[in-house]
């Protein structure tokens, strides 16, 4: 999933920093990845619903 994750950054290359946020039981961890940039698009946004599901994005 990681490596799929980094491909799907990669196609869609932009200015946008992406930041990850991975919940946990007892806290959240949030991540910024600074090797990719992207331009947060619907395409973007339609292949990271595939991937990691629906509720995935936050607002």
């Amino acid at each position: 999933m990681v490596s799929r994750l980094g491909e799907i950054l990669s196609h869609h290359k932009g200015e946008s920093e992406v930041r990850i946020r991975l919940q946990g039981p007892r806290k959240t961890t949030v991540l910024r990845l600074d090797r990719h940039r992207v331009k947060p698009d619907p395409a973007l946004f339609g292949d990271l619903k595939v991937l990691l599901g629906p509720s995935c994005l936050a607002g």
